[in-house]
């Protein structure tokens, strides 16, 4: 009885072993994932090579409008415009996309986030665009931007 005493107690050693082992793993994946909640999937926002716009030239202002898809609704695009004294002007549009706050809270959902864009210059003006600094080509449609 005493063969089978001993091998009842290291059964249940090593049964408790196992389950401390993967709960100490269990652990260490729920500590692991609650400190990526609110930061963005796949770090940075990798910029589209080509954007589609809307134009519109009213009294000496271009107005440029355009949707950019982020990955959670928690990122913010600014846009702001740098205008070269030239003729055609030389216009540098930069287009930040920025994610969220470390600590927020925020859906993994993908989403468009509209943006647009104003700057003063002559009807011929010619505008370069860049987002988070990368050069992107510009596909632009005449219309409405509102």
């Amino acid at each position: 009885m005493s063969i089978s005493n001993g091998m009842n107690k290291a059964l249940l050693i090593i049964i408790l072993i196992i389950v401390v082992v993967l709960g100490v793993f269990m652990w260490q994946r729920s500590d692991d994932t609650d400190e990526v909640v609110g930061t963005p999937q796949g770090g940075e926002y990798v910029a589209p090579s080509t954007i589609a716009l809307t134009h519109q030239y009213t009294n000496g202002t271009h107005t440029y409008a355009g949707k950019l898809t982020v990955p959670t609704p928690c990122y913010d695009i600014t846009a702001d415009a740098s205008v070269a004294e030239s003729f055609p002007e030389q216009v540098s549009v930069s287009i930040s996309v920025t994610g969220a706050s470390a600590g927020e809270t925020c859906a993994q959902v993908v989403t468009e986030k509209d943006f647009t864009v104003s700057f003063s210059a002559s009807q011929s003006a010619s505008p370069s665009f860049r987002i988070n600094g990368a050069t992107v080509e510009a596909q632009v449609t005449e219309g409405s931007t509102g």
